[in-house]
């Protein structure tokens, strides 16, 4: 009797030592902290352009920082307008391991091409971290001083003036099409391929005006062959000696985002810590030479005040969108 007593409480002891072990090991589980292995950190385009050169400094910011201390690798998904890197990562639904970095053309794709482009709704917002300015850009000896002289030139002549961008559906373009829908002005756009074939047009006279980022046109402007009208943020830009277009008289104060976006329905620790990893992001020196480097403004827009951005946003540049006829069905 008193043997089969033993085996039960031997028996009962090695029940509750494995239940601790195991419980131990749940505990080391559940205490893993995100991040836990690398992170994918993809670009719209390809290698070398502002959306990638914006991506490898947060990138780098984050890994020089030890905000990140896990590997984070930058991938170029070029293609679609942005379709292909945006499908891409929204289809990592719940997966905090891949993040997109969100260009000018974002918001718009997905109303160019709502078949082929997820909208911001499937995607984690986690900061909006700057503004780039738009520059209204001609040749130094143009005949228009102001952004008046070229509305008035829109609104008195039949041809209307004619517009130089990179792309329809850009936020150069969107800028353009509120400039016409405000002051009623026409204007004959003009698209490219790059911002070097656009300033060429200026340059060579086929076209009147280009809408550009500062930096595009600095070495031009300093060297006398531009000339900068207006630059489209709400706050005059450093380095660029232009008027806003408020202060141009055009109620508009707008520019390309830049952001960090996570796939949808990502575990909320992991959220907070990217949003926390941001805001300390853009306190460092190295973003804000960044800043001064390309001419851009601080937005500092994070988590929900972000994902209110881009619903306005894409509320702003539907009906524009729709009347220039992009939208594809």
């Amino acid at each position: 009797m008193r043997c089969k007593k033993l085996a039960a409480l031997a028996a009962v002891v090695a029940l509750v030592a494995v239940s601790a072990f195991s419980l131990a090991g749940c505990s080391s589980t559940e205490q893993a902290k995100y991040p836990t292995k690398p992170i994918e950190f993809v670009v719209h385009s390809g290698a070398g352009g502002a959306p990638d050169l914006f991506v490898r400094t947060v990138s780098d910011i984050l890994t020089k920082q030890k905000l990140i201390t896990v590997p984070i690798t930058v991938t170029n998904k070029p293609g679609g307008g942005g379709s292909v890197a945006f499908k891409y990562v929204a289809s990592k639904a719940a997966d905090p391991y891949t993040l997109l970095g969100t260009p000018s053309v974002f918001t718009t794709q997905a109303i160019i091409s709502p078949k082929d482009s997820p909208n911001y709704t499937e995607f984690t917002p986690i900061g909006l971290l700057c503004i780039e300015p738009i520059a209204v850009v001609v040749k130094a000896d143009s005949p228009y001083k102001t952004m008046n002289d070229l509305i008035e030139v829109g609104k008195t002549k039949p041809e209307g003036v004619t517009w130089a961008l990179t792309s329809l559906g850009s936020y150069d373009h969107i800028m353009a099409l509120s400039i016409s829908e405000m002051t009623k002005a026409k204007i004959v756009f003009l698209p490219n391929s790059s911002d070097g074939e656009a300033v060429v047009q200026v340059m060579s006279g086929n076209a009147d005006c280009v809408s550009i980022n500062p930096r595009g046109v600095m070495g031009q402007v300093q060297a006398g062959t531009l000339r900068i009208l207006a630059v489209s943020t709400a706050q005059r830009v450093s380095g660029v000696d232009a008027p806003t277009m408020k202060e141009s008289g055009l109620d508009i104060a707008t520019g390309g985002p830049r952001g960090i976006v996570a796939p949808k329905n990502i575990p909320a620790d992991a959220k907070q810590l990217l949003v926390e990893d941001m805001k300390k992001l853009v306190e460092t020196e190295q973003w804000k030479n960044y800043l001064k480097e390309t001419y851009a403004v601080p937005a500092n827009l994070f988590d929900a005040d972000f994902g209110q951005y881009l619903k306005q946003e894409s509320e702003r540049v539907e009906p524009l969108i729709k009347q220039a006829g992009l939208i594809r069905q």
